[in-house]
């Protein structure tokens, strides 16, 4: 069945419909932020690397420090090759 044609005033009636969108207003102030997850998560992702960073520089400190010697034969050892 053919359909009808609309007449120019419904379609300039729709384009008007289509045109009117209603702009959100965002805040921009950090005061004004709503509480959500992602600031929760944004912590424990910097906690969580802040510390690995710490578990991983351990190991690097106590071998710079030049205290890792275990026993007596170490130092025998280290005496023989000066």
């Amino acid at each position: 069945l053919p359909q009808p044609n609309p007449s120019t005033e419904e379609m300039f009636l729709s384009r008007r419909l289509l045109k009117v969108i209603p702009v959100p207003e965002f805040t921009t102030g950090r005061s004004a932020q709503r509480v959500n997850m992602a600031n929760e998560d944004r912590a424990r992702f910097f906690y969580w690397n802040l510390i690995s960073i710490g578990i991983t520089a351990l190991p690097i400190v106590y071998l710079c420090s030049g205290r890792h010697h275990f026993s007596k034969e170490d130092y025998e050892t280290l005496r023989r090759y000066d």
